[in-house]
């Protein structure tokens, strides 16, 4: 792992090495995610189970790992950096995070759901604007965040007290909140524990071993395997219940994601610790890795636009299609972030 230099700034080698693989998986999910029932049917579409736990397997702990990176990154920048975490800062996380949503989402908006025209007077749609529109949701709930984290440290009372309480608000079910804040509790569950991992976790970064990181990444297949079965029956369940079976039931699903998703942030992360505390990252590595905010961005455009608008569902058939899908966006979605950076 980099040392330390004087003014108190290295490179985090564990994000850095678990970026490329995020961004990797996040491909992965979206050109599968029609044999998962994410998307609708591409011409020439038909069912794959392998496709679709393929699917279910890459997406199981892939946005967690994010909200985590992203809390273990924040702590860092406040703790050993001393950036105060100010209402000025949260306007700068606005704009980095907020802006691009709004912006991109107009796009999405103009491209697959309809004529920006529509927005005139379409309160509905402004609101869906403003929240993410496709996959840009995630940037909403990455802004609130930071803004619930600042309130949350505030409170005078122990962290063991405060992750019950975000666990208990992670499990309930809400109804449709507008800004993706009914998203917000079960995401915020891991931007926290990212950040005080990275406040309180110093001893395990340097007690991991390979047989820790073995152990973790077992759990995590058996977890997932009997959890993520279990989740779908009780979603099969969900449509025909009465309205307080529901929300059981829903609390049921969301344990087990909360489950086998923590246990694969673990599982990254550890392997992450392991490897960069005997091993240097290549600077392409890293680099590829300070890509991943704008592969986010166009990755999905890329894909829908190939799947919908395009021959090359029927030219390939639907079992290469999501191989060659992928080649296709992730080469495209790294070039055109790595264009607008240099901006």
């Amino acid at each position: 792992m980099s040392d330390t230099s004087a003014n108190n700034k290295r490179n985090l080698d564990e994000v850095s090495f678990i970026r490329p693989i995020l961004i990797v998986l996040l491909v992965f999910v979206h050109c599968f995610t029609v044999f998962n029932g994410g998307w609708p049917p591409f011409e020439g579409y038909k069912d794959c189970t392998g496709y679709m736990w393929f699917s279910r397997t890459c997406y199981s702990f892939m946005l967690e790992t994010f909200i985590f990176v992203s809390g273990y990154v924040w702590a860092y920048q406040v703790i050993d950096l001393q950036k105060r975490s100010s209402l000025g800062i949260l306007k700068k996380k606005a704009e980095r995070l907020i802006l691009p949503s709004v912006v991109f989402s107009l796009v999405y908006w103009q491209l697959f759901n309809g004529d920006i025209t529509d927005l005139v007077g379409g309160g509905k749609i402004v609101i869906s604007v403003l929240s993410g529109v496709g996959h840009l949701w995630y940037l909403p709930v990455l802004f609130w965040c930071f803004v619930s984290l600042w309130i949350v440290e505030k409170l005078k009372i122990s962290d063991k007290v405060k992750l019950f309480i975000l666990l208990v608000l992670a499990l309930l079910p809400y109804p449709y909140i507008p800004f993706q804040l009914s998203r917000l509790p079960y995401y915020f569950l891991f931007f926290f524990a990212g950040f005080k991992v990275w406040q309180y976790g110093g001893l395990f970064r340097t007690n991991i071993s390979s047989k820790k990181v073995l152990a973790s990444w077992l759990l995590f297949v058996v977890s997932f395997v009997v959890l993520r079965m279990l989740k779908s029956h009780v979603v099969e369940l969900y449509s025909t219940a009465p309205l307080v079976t529901k929300a059981g039931l829903k609390i049921v699903s969301t344990i087990c994601q909360i489950g086998y998703s923590s246990l694969g942030v673990i599982a990254i992360y550890s392997m992450a610790v392991l490897f960069t505390n005997t091993h240097n990252l290549p600077k392409c590595y890293i680099n590829a890795g300070s890509l991943c905010f704008g592969v986010y961005v166009f990755q999905e455009f890329i894909i829908k636009y190939l799947y919908y608008y395009t021959e090359l569902p029927v030219k390939v058939g639907y079992l290469a299609l999501p191989w060659i899908a992928f080649i296709i966006t992730l080469v495209l979605s790294l070039l055109l972030s790595k264009t607008t950076k240099s901006l």
